[in-house]
């Protein structure tokens, strides 16, 4: 997905497409089909991710099925407040804050360099 800070110029664009896929799913079968699929796989690839990174041993052990639903519900809200440029919800702050509640609830540190600098200086 493109619609995230420092990977497309105009992330913008891509949230009106959402709007206006939402915006018509309630009226038109085959946008509601379309959205659903869109929706199916955006969720698969959250639950995928959370459950390598348990097996991994990276993430804490939450109900995958539960925190993709929370995460996916998050981003479309936040994808709302982009869509209509509401000043206090930029892109970068949207991700910050996206990127702190996902650490949050499967413990992962949000900022690995400063991780690995603590180790370090452990390890001094």
């Amino acid at each position: 997905m493109n619609c995230l800070p420092g990977t497309d110029p105009e992330p913008h664009s891509y949230w009106l497409l959402w709007l206006d896929l939402w915006a018509l799913s309630p009226r038109n079968p085959g946008v509601a089909a379309v959205r659903e699929k869109s929706d199916e796989r955006w969720r698969e690839t959250i639950r995928s991710i959370v459950l390598a990174g348990q097996e991994a041993g990276e993430f804490s052990p939450v109900d995958a099925d539960d925190f993709t639903i929370m995460l996916s519900a998050l981003l479309d809200g936040f994808a709302v407040q982009i869509a209509l440029d509401d000043p206090a919800v930029p892109p970068q702050r949207t991700y910050d804050l996206a990127m702190r509640f996902a650490a949050g609830q499967l413990g992962f540190d949000t900022e690995p360099a400063a991780a690995d600098r603590r180790a370090g200086k452990r390890g001094s």
